[in-house]
């Protein structure tokens, strides 16, 4: 399943906020990654970010050793559109139930 989830976010996230591609490195935690551990920061109750940071859901997407600051920064520069349709595409993996959703103290219900 957290395969076909992050597929489904990484198109998502393409769509949504292209890379730019130019000077500088490329971001530790880009927009997929972000939006891929905001929903599971959801669907597990709100889990506090230094619990997430050290997640095998971190490990599983490559980026372990990371700071859960550059995480929750990461969370926070997402645009509120793909925060939305992440959580309303884990929700349609996980339930066929309405939920409620709240990332960044930003509470919103999936469409």
């Amino acid at each position: 399943m957290l395969k076909r989830f992050f597929a489904l976010i990484s198109s998502l996230a393409e769509q949504i906020c292209p890379r730019k591609k130019g000077p500088g490195q490329p971001p530790k935690v880009g927009p997929a990654e972000a939006a891929f551990l905001a929903a599971i920061k959801e669907h597990c109750r709100q889990m506090p970010y230094r619990e997430l940071a050290a997640s095998s859901y971190v490990k599983w997407l490559g980026i372990e050793g990371v700071h859960y600051t550059t995480i929750q920064k990461a969370i926070g520069r997402l645009p509120q559109k793909l925060l939305e349709e992440a959580i309303r595409k884990l929700a349609e993996l996980v339930s066929a139930k309405e939920m409620d959703a709240v990332v960044d103290a930003t509470c919103f219900r999936p469409k």
